[in-house]
């Protein structure tokens, strides 16, 4: 894992951070899919530690391990599609992030697309939950007292491409990771290093 991953999963989860928790990985004490956990730190490669509500302590590792921050916005996430450079982007508002809440903009990239779409095996919510546990995150104040999600829309995606976390959103970026794949946009991008790397070395996300 490079740094710069693992420094974009300590910005995520941070110490307090309530996650909850969709499937582990392979454990002999595994804890039950639903659970809530508090996170306590994420170490320097990248694993999340977790106390969850029955008392057990775990290390979570993104992209193994599938879990997600309570209290998303599933419904009203907004997706603008960056197709030359390889990655999509992702707004959504969550009321219950600091004092009034803040825009959630999640980044990720065609590569890790298709890793969710082998994951997930057709299943949205599946797919849509391992891009936030692997994604890169910022997040930002509400602009306004009753903002609602189409505010983020038009503040951080001026051209939205697809509106919620649906089957059809899911089919529709898979798409759009093949063409790239196909295309061969890829290989330029990566002449430079790959795709991701790339992307978050212009950006500093």
């Amino acid at each position: 894992m490079y740094l710069s991953e693992i420094n974009a999963i300590k910005r995520k989860y941070e110490m307090g951070t309530v996650i909850v928790l969709e499937q582990l990985g392979e454990d002999p004490r595994p804890v039950g899919p639903g659970s809530k956990g508090e996170v306590l730190y994420v170490d320097d490669i990248g694993t999340v530690h977790v106390r969850f509500e029955n008392g057990r302590r775990m290390g979570l590792v993104p992209g193994e391990d599938l879990f997600h921050i309570e209290n998303g916005d599933p419904d009203g996430d907004v997706f603008r599609v960056y197709p030359e450079d390889g990655f999509v982007e992702q707004v959504y508002y969550n009321p219950d992030i600091g004092d009034g809440g803040k825009y959630v903009v999640n980044f990720f990239t065609f590569r890790q697309i298709q890793k969710a779409a082998d994951h997930a095996k057709g299943d949205p919510k599946k797919f849509f939950r391992y891009l936030e546990t692997v994604c890169r995150q910022l997040r930002f104040e509400r602009c306004g007292k009753q903002d609602p999600i189409d505010k983020a829309a038009k503040t951080y995606c001026s051209e939205t491409d697809h509106l919620g976390a649906s089957g059809e959103t899911m089919r529709a970026l898979l798409a759009e990771a093949e063409e790239y794949y196909q295309s061969g946009k890829a290989d330029r991008q990566e002449k430079g290093g790959t795709d991701a790397e790339s992307y978050y070395k212009r950006t500093g996300v």
